[in-house]
């Protein structure tokens, strides 16, 4: 039946369970839909104002809505009192990279992967970001490599390789992970873009 479904079920029997105030607001989110997810994860925490898994949840929702300041005010709150909370360090990772800091960025990452964060090839994904946006190409390499050793199937990882390699000046390789990336999903606009960008580098003006 789906997990929306269980959510509502036990929501029928308690209207305030803030876990499954709060899976509802994770299921929205997961969907794209940041303002339904947050408007789930404040019932959540009208219900239980110290449940940090909604405040974590709620500040990566709010990074994704461009309020970056909010979110790291939730990610402080939980990691007042969970210091190690990886989920903490991975939106305020998150939140340091929407906002150009990709040191700080790194840094929360890096605490991420140490608290055992639960999706370690987004996290790889992510501060490989951070590395390119230092133009540490190496190091957002290797970052990649792991992201897709864990998830080979990862567009969004696909096309942050394909970048560094276009930043290597490895067009071709570029090239077959832009490729990978809008076979596995055609809307992939940042891929159709920078493979875009690779073609008129190589001056087939008419592929780009």
């Amino acid at each position: 039946p789906g997990a929306m479904v269980e959510y509502d079920r036990a929501l029928a029997m308690n209207p305030k369970h803030a876990p499954s105030l709060s899976g509802r607001g994770v299921v929205f989110r997961l969907q794209g839909q940041h303002d339904k997810a947050i408007a789930e994860f404040d019932r959540a925490l009208a219900t239980n104002p110290r449940f940090d898994e909604a405040l974590a949840n709620r500040g990566v929702s709010l990074v994704f809505k461009g309020r970056p300041a909010e979110a790291t005010a939730d990610f402080d709150r939980v990691l007042e009192v969970e210091p190690n909370n990886p989920q903490a360090f991975f939106g305020r990772g998150l939140a340091m990279l929407a906002t150009g800091q990709p040191e700080r960025a790194i840094a929360a990452f890096d605490l991420a992967l140490a608290n055992k964060a639960s999706d370690n090839a987004l996290i790889h994904m992510l501060r490989a970001r951070a590395f390119f946006a230092k133009n540490d190409l190496d190091k957002a390499m290797t970052d990649l490599d792991v992201t897709l050793a864990l998830r080979p199937q990862f567009p969004e990882a696909l096309t942050a390789r394909g970048l560094v390699w276009t930043k290597k000046l490895d067009y071709d390789r570029a090239l077959a992970d832009f490729d990978r990336s809008i076979e596995l999903e055609p809307n992939a606009i940042e891929s159709y873009h920078s493979r875009a960008g690779v073609y008129e580098k190589l001056g087939k003006v008419d592929l780009a």
